[in-house]
């Protein structure tokens, strides 16, 4: 946690999507991934305004559904997590919303935290938040998906139904998976390596693992980025 008790003077912006896809959850008693990325973004602003550095929240599905501006009083904490749980699932994924408040309202060089599922209608969402780093802000990506939607454990007749409009289609499972997983390998690949272009900090969670599974890993990153 070297980093965060040397920078004292960080901003951060934590960007939650709250789009209709974020509702998801793949078995019963699991988070949905908006719940699992609320808890992420908590965490993180605990850790950043205990060590007196400014956390910021901006909510956004389509558009930005709520922004709170970053402060570093402890009090704000409770603000942040309380709009987190309150927050929910609805409407379309459109980052760009969030990228376009946050080039207005940070003219200075901050740290910009996304957790998504990066299922937007923008196919190069990655290179969209790219434009932060461009800006000389430090970006990372905690891109959020459900077991299920990683290893498609579905065998039989199924309806699915899109979670952010009327949509729905109806497979067999065992006929679908390959291609499925296929394209699944072939998108991951893809954000990975355009983050790595693009310097940002990239992390897959899958919402059935352990949130410190998560951080720590983030936090050691960090630590030896500011050694």
């Amino acid at each position: 946690m070297k980093r965060f008790e040397q920078e004292t003077n960080l901003r951060a912006y934590l960007v939650v999507d709250a789009s209709g896809s974020m509702g998801y959850r793949g078995a019963e008693g699991r988070l949905t991934k908006l719940e699992y990325a609320s808890a992420l973004a908590a965490s993180l602003a605990y850790l950043l305004v205990r060590q007196q550095d400014a956390a910021g929240l901006v909510l956004a599905s389509d558009a930005v559904v709520q922004a709170i501006p970053p402060r570093s009083a402890a009090s704000h904490v409770g603000a942040l997590v309380d709009a987190l749980a309150a927050a929910t699932a609805r409407g379309e994924t459109r980052l760009g919303a969030a990228v376009d408040w946050i080039v207005d309202r940070a003219p200075r060089r901050s740290s910009v935290i996304v957790f998504s599922d990066l299922l937007d209608d923008d196919v190069g969402v990655l290179r969209t938040l790219a434009q932060l780093a461009k800006r000389k802000h430090e970006v990372t990506v905690f891109h959020v998906l459900d077991p299920a939607e990683l290893d498609f454990p579905f065998d039989d007749p199924t309806l699915f139904l899109s979670m952010e409009d009327g949509r729905s289609v109806e497979a067999n499972g065992r006929d679908v998976r390959k291609g499925y997983l296929d394209v699944l390998r072939r998108w991951l690949e893809d954000a990975r390596r355009t983050a790595a272009e693009a310097d940002v900090d990239y992390t897959l969670c899958r919402t059935d693992r352990p949130l410190d599974e998560v951080l720590l890993p983030f936090l050691a990153r960090r630590e030896r980025h500011a050694a």
